[in-house]
C-alpha cells in the first residue's frame, strides 16, 4: 500500500493536489480511501469538495471530518484541508454511515456489529463521529464484542470555534450527529500506538452523583465544580472550558488511566463531559507532566518504528494543542522527520481499543500504522528517533514544577496509606488491631456465605507473659509478641486473617475451615512456639488455645463467649494446650 498526503491551503488548490496524486497513484489497486480533514464548516463547500473528489475517483471511499487543527507530515497546519489518500493493493474498504438523529447509539452499534460479523477477514474498523453532541458509549460497547484481533480506532469532529459544532461527511451525507464506520478487510495489519502524559494530581475523589452517562453532578457529595474552584481557582465563567481543558479528570479503567475533559458547566455546578463516567468511580484532577509526555512519546515512537508501517494516520486531542501552545510542534516532531507521509487532525475525543474494550479517550495522541503483508524494509529511521529523544534537554520551570508535584503527590499518597494502615494495624506486631480483626470477624459471620461454608476461629493467649517481661525485660517481651505474630502469618492462607486481640492475646479467622482443620492449625502453631529459641536462655514460649467453629445463625456475642470459654479451659487445664468443643 501507499499513502499520499496533501494540504489544500492558500498556496495549493484542490485541483493541484489531485493532479499531484494522479501522477503518483499506482495503476493497479484494490481500494482507495480518501480521508478529508478540513477546517471548512459550510455545507456547500463540503459538498463541492466531496463531489469533485468522487467525480475524479468514482471507486474511492471518501470519509471526512471538520477539525480544530490539521496535521500533515508531522506538522501543524491551521485553517486548511488535508487530503490523505490511502491506496491499497490487497485490502477492501467499505464505508457505512449512521445518523444518530434517527437511530439510538446502541441500535446503530448493533447494526454495525452485525454487518462486521458477516465480513470475512475483517482487520480493523475506523470511526469518525460527532462525539461533542453524542453519547457514543453504547455504540462503542457494541464494537467491544468484535473478535480481539480486530482493531478499532478513530476520532471526533471539532471546529476552531468552541461554540460551534462540527460534522462528519461522505459523498452522500453530512452528519451533524452521527458516526462513519470504515471497515477494512484483507491482507492488512494495523497497529495502534497512543500516549497521553497526563498524570493524577492530589487525592482521589469519588463520583457521588451523575445525570446520565456524562454529566457529573457531585464529587465527594459536593457540587462537581467545587473541586476546580478549590484546587485550581477555576470558576464557572466564559473561559471555563479553555481553563479546564488542561486539567481533566483522570480515572483508572481496564488497567489504563483515562482522561475526561469538562466540556461545559451548568449553573448549579454540574460538569458535562465528552465521554462516559460512572457513579462510584474514583477520579483525580490531572495535569500534563512534560517529562512523562516525553517518556510516553518515545515509547510510542519505538512501537510504531518496530511495526514498520507503510502509512500513518493521526487522531490527536485538541487539548494537547492548547496545552503545548507555541511548542505544539514538539509533540509532532518525530513524525515530521520520520520519512513517511502521514496525516491527521485535532479531535474532540479519540477512539481506541484497549484490552478488548473500545474506549473514548481524551488528551491522547493516537497514531495508527497501516501495513499490507508482513513487515519488509523498515522505512522509519531509528537514528531519527534517537536524535529526537536520546539527547538531554534542558528542563524548563514547568518541568521542575511538574516533577515537584509528582513527588509530593506520591509522598502524600504514601502518607495516607500509612495513616490507613495505622488505623487498622497493630503497631508492634503489624497484624490487624483489635478493632479491625473484630470488624472482619463480624463481617464474616454476618455474610450469607458463612451459612454455606464452615468458619472457624482460633484464640490464643501466651502463657505467663508477665513473668517473661519481669524476668527478661519488656524488650524481650516485645520480641516474643513479634515472633508469635510471625508464627501466625506463616500458618494462614490468603483469605484468612490474623490480629492482636489485646496484650498477649491473638485471634485467627479461618473462613472455609472446619473445626478439625482449625485444631490442626492451632496445634502446629503451639508446637512452633514451644520448640523455638526466642528467649535469651534459648527456651521457647508456650500458649493456650481455644478453637471453635461458627454455627449458622449463632449470634456474635454467643459465639465469642463460647470461644472465650474454650480458651479459659486451656489456661486453667494446665496451659500449653489446645481446647475445642466436641460436637
Amino acid at each position: 500500500m501507499k499513502q499520499f498526503s496533501f494540504c489544500v491551503d492558500g498556496e495549493h488548490t484542490l485541483q493541484s493536489c489531485m493532479e499531484q496524486f494522479q501522477k503518483s497513484c499506482p495503476e493497479e489497486y484494490s481500494a482507495i480511501l480518501i480521508f478529508v480533514f478540513t477546517s471548512r464548516r459550510k455545507a456547500s463547500e463540503i459538498w463541492e469538495m466531496t463531489e469533485t473528489l468522487q467525480k475524479a475517483y468514482p471507486k474511492a471511499v471518501i470519509a471526512g471530518s471538520t477539525t480544530s487543527g490539521e496535521i500533515l507530515d508531522g506538522t501543524l497546519r491551521l485553517h486548511s484541508t488535508i487530503l490523505d489518500f490511502l491506496v491499497f493493493e490487497r485490502t477492501k474498504v467499505m464505508l457505512q454511515s449512521y445518523d444518530l438523529k434517527k437511530l439510538q447509539a446502541d441500535e446503530a452499534g448493533s447494526v454495525l456489529l452485525g454487518r462486521c460479523q458477516r465480513m470475512r477477514g475483517l482487520k480493523a474498523v475506523g470511526l469518525l463521529g460527532t462525539m461533542k453532541v453524542c453519547n457514543v458509549k453504547p455504540f462503542l460497547a457494541m464494537l467491544s464484542k468484535l473478535p480481539e484481533d480486530v482493531e478499532v480506532f478513530g476520532g471526533g469532529s471539532d471546529t476552531y470555534d468552541e461554540e460551534e459544532l462540527g460534522c462528519v461527511f461522505t459523498t452522500a451525507t453530512i452528519l451533524k450527529k452521527g458516526m462513519l464506520a470504515i471497515c477494512f478487510t484483507g491482507d492488512l495489519h494495523v497497529r495502534l500506538t497512543a500516549h497521553s502524559g497526563w498524570k493524577p494530581l492530589g487525592l482521589p475523589m469519588e463520583i457521588t452523583g451523575m445525570y446520565g452517562d456524562n454529566i457529573v453532578t457531585e464529587l465527594d457529595h459536593q457540587p462537581a465544580l467545587a473541586a476546580y474552584e478549590k484546587y485550581l481557582d477555576i470558576s464557572r465563567n466564559e473561559e471555563f472550558v479553555h481553563d479546564t481543558i488542561e486539567f481533566p479528570l483522570m480515572l483508572e479503567r481496564n488497567g489504563h488511566m483515562l482522561a475526561r475533559s469538562p466540556g461545559a458547566c451548568t449553573p448549579d455546578g454540574a460538569l458535562i463531559f465528552s465521554a462516559d463516567l460512572q457513579v462510584g468511580e474514583r477520579v483525580w484532577l490531572g495535569y500534563g507532566d512534560p517529562n512523562e509526555i516525553e517518556r510516553q512519546s518515545a515509547e510510542s515512537q519505538r512501537q510504531i518504528a518496530a511495526f514498520a508501517p507503510e502509512a500513518i494516520a493521526f487522531f490527536c486531542c485538541i487539548s494537547r494543542r492548547i496545552f503545548f501552545q507555541n511548542e505544539v510542534q514538539s509533540d509532532l516532531s518525530f513524525y515530521h522527520r520520520v520519512g513517511l507521509p502521514n496525516a491527521g487532525f485535532y479531535t474532540y475525543g479519540e477512539v481506541m481499543r484497549t484490552n478488548r474494550q473500545v474506549e473514548l479517550m481524551n488528551i491522547t495522541m493516537l497514531a495508527v500504522g497501516f501495513r499490507e503483508g508482513e513487515a519488509q524494509e523498515n522505512r522509519i529511521s531509528l537514528d531519527v528517533q534517537a536524535r529526537e529523544h536520546g539527547k538531554k534537554t534542558e528542563r524548563s520551570l514547568i518541568q521542575r514544577l511538574a516533577h515537584f508535584v509528582s513527588v509530593t503527590t506520591k509522598e502524600l499518597e504514601e502518607a495516607n496509606e500509612k495513616l490507613a494502615r495505622m488505623a487498622t494495624q497493630d503497631r508492634l506486631t503489624e497484624l490487624n488491631n483489635r478493632g479491625e480483626v473484630e470488624a472482619l470477624l463480624k463481617s464474616e459471620l454476618d455474610s450469607p456465605v458463612s451459612r454455606m461454608r464452615p468458619v472457624s476461629v482460633i484464640m490464643l493467649d501466651l502463657d505467663k507473659f508477665k513473668c517473661i517481661n519481669d524476668t527478661y525485660g519488656h524488650g524481650v517481651g516485645d520480641d516474643v509478641l513479634k515472633f508469635t505474630a510471625d508464627a501466625l502469618r506463616k500458618n494462614i492462607r490468603n483469605g484468612d486473617a490474623a490480629g492482636r486481640w489485646g496484650g498477649e492475646e491473638f485471634l485467627l479467622l479461618l473462613p472455609g475451615t472446619a473445626l478439625e482443620q482449625a485444631v490442626s492449625v492451632a496445634e502446629r502453631i503451639r508446637q512452633m512456639l514451644e520448640s523455638s529459641s526466642v528467649l535469651p536462655d534459648g527456651k521457647g514460649v508456650t500458649a493456650s488455645f481455644g478453637v471453635a467453629q461458627y454455627q449458622p445463625g449463632e449470634e456474635y456475642g454467643a459465639f465469642y463467649r463460647r470461644l472465650d470459654a474454650l480458651l479459659y479451659q486451656a489456661k486453667h487445664g494446665g496451659r500449653n494446650r489446645v481446647e475445642w468443643e466436641l460436637e
